[in-house]
């Protein structure tokens, strides 16, 4: 769909980009990423209501927890030895729910930064699947939702990872939570704050009819839920967790209750 059609909507949600590989060197801004900031900044200064869900917490803490294991191994280990030179050190299996607790500060400090030099407030969301099954925290979420907006703030939201039932590993990731989650979340959000537009990004150019890179790939323009079935799905990328079917899969709901 092109931009142009995007116009009239006035409530939308983004649902941000999944984390990308930490190298030992620390974490790096994906360009992709870094002109997501200015364009949500100048959307909301034209009077639209932007909302942000986001994944990331994960991977910042999975980075900033090794490098407290690894500082406490060495400081233990100059301590028994009494010299500098240090032995291999195996690294322990960090739990997911430990790491989205640990990274939820430093993802939320990497948006305030970045929000802050386009003089847009941020607010952070942290919420859960029994957020929407009880009928009085879904009204305090929407209420919430509904006030910051009214002051021109945009929300931050991601499900709150440290507390959700322990996810299935994941061999490439080692165990980080499902994107699922977000993509999924997102979709439920955008039809309870009855959002005019939702936007889930990624690093491919759209939905294909069959696998990119093949010679008969068809970039689909519009998508109906009915045509889910004509669509042959590719595997999922390395950095990727669920792969397009993940990300359009939990929205037929959300199209089908329009």
């Amino acid at each position: 769909m092109k931009r142009d059609r995007f116009g009239g909507a006035v409530g939308a949600f983004g649902r941000a980009l999944p984390p990308m590989p930490m190298p030992k060197t620390g974490p790096v801004l994906c360009p992709a990423r870094v002109s997501l900031y200015p364009q949500v900044a100048m959307l909301q200064n034209q009077g639209r209501e932007m909302m942000i869900v986001t994944s990331g917490a994960v991977a910042f803490g999975k980075q900033r927890l090794r490098h407290e294991i690894l500082l406490s191994q060495s400081v233990r280990q100059a301590l028994h030895s009494g010299q500098n030179q240090l032995k291999d050190m195996s690294m322990p299996l960090l739990e997911a729910r430990a790491c989205a607790a640990a990274g939820q500060s430093g993802l939320m400090a990497l948006y305030e930064a970045m929000f802050t030099q386009y003089s847009t407030c941020t607010a952070q969301i942290l919420v859960t699947n029994l957020d929407f099954h009880d009928d009085q925290k879904r009204r305090n979420l929407n209420s919430t939702l509904q006030e910051l907006l009214r002051m021109n703030i945009v929300p931050i939201i991601n499900t709150n990872d440290a507390v959700v039932p322990p996810p299935e590993p994941n061999s490439d990731l080692q165990g980080v939570i499902s994107i699922k989650d977000n993509d999924s979340l997102a979709a439920r959000l955008a039809v309870e704050m009855r959002a005019d537009l939702l936007i889930a990004l990624s690093d491919v150019e759209g939905l294909y009819d069959s696998p990119p890179g093949t010679d008969d790939a068809k970039l689909i323009d519009i998508f109906y839920p009915g045509d889910q079935q004509s669509i042959t799905y590719g595997t999922k990328s390395r950095v990727g967790i669920g792969g397009m079917e993940a990300k359009v899969h939990p929205h037929c709901p959300g199209l089908k209750s329009l």
